[in-house]
């Protein structure tokens, strides 16, 4: 359905012929990566270039962040704070049309800054952050052909929303308030923040499994146990 809509964006057709087509639900539980991959990944772009430089620096700020696509191509230079250490989404830029200010960290920020300073000259303050060599902005077709790119390479598939479900499993299994999280990922409500609450919920369960003190102390008393004949 993309590929169509797409077409009469770009005039090849009249009509989007899957209008009125109901779209297929997708799992609700969150695509999440490992994290090996998310390091294979972004060891991948040529920042030697400006569009692997984007690259790199859109795949940070996604997983510093939890920046949804489509927010991020909307990013003008005046909305990051450098010095300040933060970006804010603009309502026009919003999914949910809220504004939002979101921290960076500092290695964001020197990526962002790097980005920024390699921009063309005449490109004017309305040319997004996240652009393209000759200044158009980022849509989510170059992007999904971008991570399609990355990902053969890899020989694994990662979506760019893959990414975002990432930060957000990460940050809860690094004792990210789930609140937060809510704030940060620009949630209406909860219910969807729970989603990634319960995914961890599960992840910590199995990493119990394994790691509970406990079944080292059973073992030992158990020897202990057999050593006295009891």
């Amino acid at each position: 359905m993309g590929f169509f809509k797409w077409a009469v964006a770009e005039g090849f057709l009249r009509e989007d012929p899957t209008k009125g087509i109901t779209r297929r639900k997708e799992n609700d539980v969150p695509r999440s990566v490992d994290e090996e991959l998310v390091k294979r990944l972004l060891s991948l772009p040529n920042t030697k270039m400006f569009c692997g430089l984007r690259d790199f620096c859109l795949l940070v700020l996604t997983m510093d962040t939890g920046i949804r696509p489509g927010e991020a191509f909307g990013l003008r230079v005046d909305d990051f704070n450098l010095r300040a250490f933060e970006v804010t989404v603009r309502p026009a830029v919003a999914k949910t049309r809220t504004a939002r200010t979101l921290p960076l960290s500092p290695i964001t920020v020197d990526v962002v800054n790097k980005l920024i300073t390699a921009r063309h000259e005449q490109w004017c303050d309305d040319v997004p952050v996240y652009c393209t060599e000759t200044g158009r902005p980022m849509t989510r077709f170059i992007w999904n052909a971008r991570m399609a790119l990355y990902s053969k390479k890899m020989g694994a598939k990662v979506r760019p929303y893959d990414l975002r479900h990432s930060f957000a499993v990460y940050y809860l299994r690094h004792r990210g308030n789930a609140f937060g999280l809510q704030r940060t990922l620009g949630h209406s409500s909860m219910a969807m923040t729970r989603r990634y609450v319960n995914l961890t919920q599960l992840d910590l369960k199995q990493q119990h499994s394994t790691a509970s003190p406990l079944n080292r102390l059973l073992t030992r008393v158990a020897r202990v146990r057999s050593l006295k004949g009891e």
